[in-house]
């Protein structure tokens, strides 16, 4: 498979000068042919591990009148003394930020084993799973990048606003896109916010990223170094918070967000033990977000960890669906079936999902994937931006704007971002969620103004008036950062119903009665995330008034008070 490479210098017109390079990509390698049947399975490939090598997990306190001494050099020279293994560490490094719920979920009692030569990895791997002191032992999964690689001369960041303009001759679907130029009107995020990008690393001298970019680490080498040599990486944490406005390259979701590179996965591909553990580190310095696009077919109990310790630290982790559609219409792929996460297919120009974009009753929402322009680690003094097409390219869209969500309302839980993330989103497909779109098509503009929906609307203005006099009311809501436009329906006896949308979040409106007698005003406040109402009664003409009136209809003491 091809990928084209586009260099593109920022001088007053762009140059874009074409490289070609090849990438071969590891594949699941398929097990013999399955019979055809109306609901014939997926064929099972064989999975990938890392050869003389198993993670166990032992158990807790005393097993059966076995005990280990966990999280100590006593646990590892227990497992080394057994005849099978050469070597023995720790999965998750530590020191845990967290480590009362650390021991909750028993991430200090997990072990990489290193197996002597020769030994068959499954028989060993079955005697250690009896052991009445250990909790589980599997094979340490390789789990693959989800990119889509493609030839496609594609220079415009059609996944962020989408015109209809045309690519090679074919015209896109105007507004099939993301709605960030108005998702930014509300908010370009906060340096504060960093999204880890758990991946091949990151292309720490990109001019694009060098400024936005914490201090990450290299788990497969063990060091403070997490250059990508991939690019996949690179052209991941471009897409989610790349440096914007500042006249080169391209636009990241996050504009103010930054970028934590993990690498974690070598040339496409790497083992649980590195990916669980980056996890585990994102959520112990820092991270807001951490975005996953990667995966494998095989479950994992030390992955699974890993993320239960984010979801539990209250950090979002955004996974893609994999690429598998067309050779695997069934097979599901992990981390992004865990319920723990949040879990994106991708779509087109065309707003139709991407070709390659599994599915799966586990889906939360897909997001832009085909044709995704972003940055790529080329050595100074050229800096390269390319196009990739894949699950991968999708998810950090999704990164991106939960990081946008995070700037404005740190405190909210996973389920509360998801629950907006998805109540937000075009839906797309057939109506409703469906196992192809998930929710729809992210929407950053809606995302953002369900972020900080209406919770209250206070309305004021005088409780008496003389007949032909004009009275004016104020309508308030709550919070002061809800998000715009907000529409005010006005309603009042003996006067027409009024509208009026705004970005404003007070509103004022003047009736006037020539009739005494009871009148009542109401006021209702929608915008994409609430709608709440207020009404008042005022009296016109009337020698006597009764304020309690106003709270014995729960309306609050604040609307029986006149305006300063």
């Amino acid at each position: 498979m091809q990928l084209i490479w586009n260099q593109i210098k920022s001088h007053r017109s762009q140059t874009i000068i074409h490289l070609i390079f090849i990438i071969m990509l590891l594949a699941g390698v398929a097990g013999p042919p399955a019979a055809v049947a109306a609901t014939s399975p997926d064929p099972q490939p064989v999975s990938e591990f890392a050869p003389g090598r198993l993670i166990v997990k032992l158990r807790g306190g005393e097993a059966q009148g076995v005990k280990f001494q966990t999280a100590s050099a006593s646990a590892v020279d227990q497992l080394q003394a057994r005849a099978e293994v050469a070597s023995a560490r720790p999965v998750f490094a530590g020191p845990f930020s967290d480590p009362d719920l650390a021991n909750e979920l028993g991430l200090d009692r997990v072990y990489l084993l290193e197996l002597r030569e020769g030994l068959d990895l499954f028989a060993v791997m079955d005697a250690l799973a009896a052991d009445p002191a250990i909790e589980y032992a599997e094979p340490d999964y390789i789990l693959s990048t989800a990119v889509q690689p493609n030839d496609l001369n594609f220079p415009l960041q059609w996944g962020l606003h989408n015109t209809g303009q045309q690519i090679l001759g074919i015209s896109g679907k105007v507004d099939a896109d993301i709605d960030l130029p108005e998702a930014l009107d509300i908010t370009k995020g906060s340096q504060d916010i960093i999204i880890a990008i758990v991946d091949t690393g990151g292309g720490l001298t990109h001019p694009d990223l060098v400024s936005k970019l914490v201090p990450g680490y290299n788990f497969p080498d063990r060091n403070d170094n997490p250059q990508d040599l991939n690019g996949h990486g690179t052209h991941v944490a471009g897409i989610s918070a790349a440096a914007t406005n500042n006249t080169t390259g391209v636009v990241g979701v996050c504009w103010e967000c930054k970028i934590m590179p993990l690498k974690a996965l070598g040339t496409n591909s790497g083992t649980v033990e590195n990916v669980a553990d980056a996890i585990r580190y994102a959520a112990d310095h820092g991270a807001h977000v951490i975005n996953l696009s990667l995966g494998g077919s095989e479950p994992s109990d030390t992955l699974l960890s890993a993320i239960r310790y984010a979801y539990l630290k209250n950090i979002p982790v955004v996974a893609a669906m994999m690429n598998e559609a067309e050779t695997y219409p069934n097979r599901i792929y992990y981390p992004a079936a865990y319920p723990e996460t949040i879990a994106v297919g991708a779509t087109d120009k065309f707003d139709l999902r991407a070709f390659y974009s599994s599915y799966g009753d586990h889906i939360d929402l897909v997001a832009p994937g085909s044709e995704i322009i972003s940055t790529i680690p080329f050595q100074s003094p050229n800096y390269y931006y390319g196009y990739m097409s894949g699950t991968s390219m999708a998810t950090p869209h999704v990164a991106g704007v939960l990081g946008l969500m995070r700037s404005m309302s740190p405190s909210k839980t996973v389920e509360e971002l998801r629950s907006i993330l998805r109540a937000s989103a075009d839906d797309l497909g057939a109506s409703g969620w469906d196992i192809y779109y998930g929710a729809g098509r992210l929407n950053a503009y809606k995302a953002l103004q369900q972020i900080n929906a209406i919770t209250s609307v206070s309305l004021r203005g005088p409780y008496t008036v003389k007949p032909g006099v004009a009275a004016t009311f104020t309508a308030r809501v709550s919070p002061s950062n809800a998000g715009t436009p907000i529409t005010y329906t006005w309603t009042a006896t003996g006067q027409t119903l009024r509208t009026a949308t705004t970005s404003s979040t007070t509103n004022q409106i003047t009736y006037t009665w020539t009739t005494p007698g009871l009148k009542t005003v109401r006021v209702s406040a929608s915008n994409a995330g609430s709608t709440r109402s207020r009404t008042i009664t005022i009296a016109v003409g009337l020698p006597t008034f009764i304020p309690s009136l106003n709270k014995r209809l729960d309306l609050g003491a604040s609307s029986l008070l006149p305006l300063p």
